[in-house]
């Protein structure tokens, strides 16, 4: 990050509770970031954890040597779409269009700059788990998200 910006960390944002997209939390809580995630991917995570952080933990050295019991759930949660953060020069949308991917899923806008990350919504790629979907309403969370005058999409997984 410092190849980026100078400043420091203040937010991450879970897009959902899977293990790619959450068990980072304490790294950057550790610096003094706050996480942030709908109150669904909390509710996720009270649902199928410590016992997917225990399978994974014995497959994957950098979970296990976090040393935890369990992921480090997110700190701030918003139940209110949008969820605004912003200062005197940027402003950061978390919206929530209902349960699609999972029941979780937070969609990141940045309007003045016309940028939307979709988590794994929309992923570039095979990376779709839909164990945790809901397909009735997915295709409806995604027309809800075009709606926005986004340009740039960036989505939780693909090609580099």
């Amino acid at each position: 990050m410092k190849k980026v910006s100078s400043k420091p960390i203040q937010y991450v944002i879970d897009t959902h509770h899977h293990q790619d997209h959450a068990y980072g939390n304490s790294l950057f809580t550790r610096i003094g970031a706050t996480t942030i995630a709908y109150a669904g991917a909390f509710e996720e995570m009270k649902r199928y954890e410590p016992e997917n952080w225990r399978r994974v933990s014995k497959v994957r050295k950098d979970v296990a040597e976090l040393n935890l019991p369990a992921p480090e759930p997110p700190r701030l949660l918003y139940t209110t779409s949008p969820y605004v953060i912003s200062d005197s020069t940027r402003r950061v949308e978390l919206r929530y269009f209902g349960w699609g991917h999972t029941r979780g899923d937070t969609f990141v806008y940045l309007p003045k700059e016309r940028i939307l990350c979709i988590g794994d919504a929309v992923p570039n790629g095979p990376h779709s788990d839909p164990k945790n979907a809901y397909m009735g309403n997915w295709a409806n969370q995604v027309r809800a998200a075009q709606k926005l005058d986004a340009v740039y999409v960036l989505p939780g997984h693909g090609r580099h």
